[in-house]
């Protein structure tokens, strides 16, 4: 049985638009061991070329590095995902990511 019944239908505020504008994206990085600080000097590399406004923290846990990107040029989720997938995912040593958006209210 799925999360819906048979008569319920999805409304088009249930659904994700890929072009809503966003505030800005989270993205947390697992990295291969002993590749830390290559993937941490990459991204702060990334930063300067591409002109972003974001933070970035090392962090301990399942993930290794947390990366808030605050909005423009990443202003909608194709932006999001060409940015991490073009970007962040083409780093050695990046084992995988896992983004969150954060959208305009």
């Amino acid at each position: 049985m799925g999360l819906f019944k048979k008569e319920e239908k999805l409304d088009k505020s249930d659904i994700i638009n890929p072009n809503e504008k966003l505030d800005g994206t989270v993205v947390l990085i697992k990295v291969a061991p002993r590749y830390e600080r290559k993937v941490y000097d990459a991204l702060v590399k990334l930063n300067l070329t591409l002109n972003l406004t974001f933070e970035l923290y090392p962090v301990l846990g399942e993930y290794d590095i947390v990366l808030i990107i605050h909005s423009k040029p990443i202003v909608d989720l194709w932006d999001v995902f060409r940015f991490v997938a073009n970007n962040i995912r083409t780093i050695e040593g990046v084992v995988e990511t896992y983004t969150s958006t954060i959208p305009k209210l």
